[in-house]
Order: C-alpha cells, then sequence, then structure tokens
C-alpha cells in the first residue's frame, strides 16, 4: 500500500464514490447502474468504512467519544534581521 494511502485517504474515497454514485442516480445523469445496483453498491461502501474503523479502533472504540479539537495560537512570523552596514 502506498504511504499515503492510510485508512482516512481511504475513507475520503469511499466518501466521495458514494456521492458520485448516488447523487448520478438520485438525479437520473446515468442509467450506468440502476437505482437498486446503484442502492447496494453505495450500501456496501459504507459497510467497508464501517469495518475499516473496527480494524482501525476496535469494535469498542467506534463509540468512544471524540477528543476536542485544540485550536493552537498562531505563530507570529520572524522578521528578518537588519542588513548589514558595510562602510
Amino acid at each position: 500500500m502506498p504511504t499515503w494511502m492510510n485508512s482516512n485517504a481511504a475513507h475520503n474515497v469511499l466518501n466521495m464514490l458514494i456521492v458520485v454514485i448516488g447523487a448520478s442516480e438520485s438525479f437520473q445523469w446515468s442509467a450506468m447502474l440502476g437505482p437498486v445496483l446503484a442502492l447496494q453498491v453505495v450500501a456496501g461502501l459504507a459497510t467497508t468504512k464501517l469495518v475499516i474503523n473496527a480494524i482501525r479502533d476496535g469494535l469498542m472504540n467506534i463509540f468512544k467519544p471524540q477528543p476536542p479539537v485544540v485550536v493552537e495560537p498562531p505563530v507570529p512570523p520572524v522578521e528578518p534581521p537588519p542588513p548589514a552596514v558595510v562602510a
């Protein structure tokens, strides 16, 4: 597996597939899959996301409260030193 592909990247890819397949069928943009097969594919992708979570976090940790988001203050920019005076 490539180093950039982690469970978060897999979730993002699966989310995009769910949105694209669901939207294409709900707005009838394509008859590529049909409504029943599109629903089955979306359900399979969502189930895959749940399995990834269960493997990554364990079954009991899926229901654990999320940790608080800590916002750190921005680091002030460093000013360059004044130019040296050449005599």
